[in-house]
């Protein structure tokens, strides 16, 4: 019970040359990441995240898109003790500050633009909104400045301190589909069983590649989409957004075995291959809950 230790050290662990992030925007671009790959601007982010005086103990939130950014901002964070908190973009500043107002976060990771069913979005003015009303947010980093607030900490080692075995990580809002959204609080340990539970349950192997459309910023996707493939030795191709058709020919291409989302999207994924005569043979589960099987 006494003992100390770090799970980033143990997530990034093993083959440095195995991919464990795929990134889809909807304009096709794809962004392949390494373990090393990530290790790496892991340990650059949180020496940016030292910089702006983040200790064990405080909280950091993100307000972002599915992008592989928040993997790494999650993990930096996690590296040096300090607890995760994320919200989609899709959700207006008032509901993002009721949630964020209740964590206190010191850093905010946030969106400039972002797409969505061919649209794009512009966001810029929603963060700073958000970042003006969380009293205790002392830096803001804007994704599409990413580069600008890592690149002076290139090449800084990985250095997690270590920790208590129920130190928390991660405060996780509820969907809020059956109930008002509430703040659920994870230690590294409760939601690394919990997602390794899963892993056996389903016979998802190492290698095997899972399709994530949820929001990176709901336990769903944040916990199955960035967590698993580093406690799992699973890959994870992030979708920007939902869409069925994309979402099958994405199965097809890439060999996905299992996906984790919202009951509708089974529905819709079903209708595409019912009309399409695809058969997606190597698709073996989707994972769903909650709101009822349409």
């Amino acid at each position: 019970p006494d003992a100390r230790l770090n799970v980033v050290e143990t997530l990034l662990a093993g083959d440095g040359s195995q991919i464990v992030l795929i990134g889809v925007d909807e304009g096709g671009s794809t962004l392949n990441l390494t373990r090393q790959d990530v290790r790496t601007a892991v340990g650059a982010a949180a020496a940016a995240m030292r910089a702006h005086g983040v200790v064990a103990g405080d909280r950091v939130a993100a307000w972002a898109p599915n992008v592989p950014e928040v993997a790494i901002f999650a993990l930096a964070a996690l590296s040096i003790g300090a607890i995760v908190c994320t919200t989609p973009t899709d959700m207006a500043p008032d509901a993002v500050l009721d949630r964020l107002a209740q964590v206190g976060p010191v850093l905010l990771l946030v969106s400039a633009q972002h797409l969505y069913g061919g649209r794009e979005f512009d966001d810029v003015r929603s963060a700073e909104v958000i970042a003006a009303g969380v009293a205790s947010v002392r830096g803001v980093v804007r994704l599409d400045r990413w580069d600008e607030w890592v690149g002076p900490h290139a090449g800084a080692p990985l250095a997690p301190i270590p920790l208590a075995f129920d130190h928390p990580g991660f405060i996780l809002f509820t969907s809020g589909t059956t109930g008002r959204p509430k703040g659920v609080l994870h230690s590294h340990d409760t939601l690394g069983r919990f997602i390794t539970n899963c892993a056996r349950h389903w016979s998802v192997q190492p290698g095997e590649l899972l399709l994530m459309p949820s929001p990176v910023t709901h336990v769903t996707g944040y916990g199955f989409g960035l967590e698993m493939p580093f406690l799992a030795g699973t890959r994870t191709l992030l979708m920007e957004s939902w869409d069925a058709v994309d979402a099958a020919r994405l199965i097809e291409v890439y060999s996905v075995v299992g996906t984790v989302s919202a009951t509708p999207f089974l529905q819709e994924l079903a209708d595409v291959a019912g009309r399409t005569g695809a058969r997606l043979p190597s698709l073996r589960f989707f994972g769903c809950g909650c709101a009822a099987v349409p």
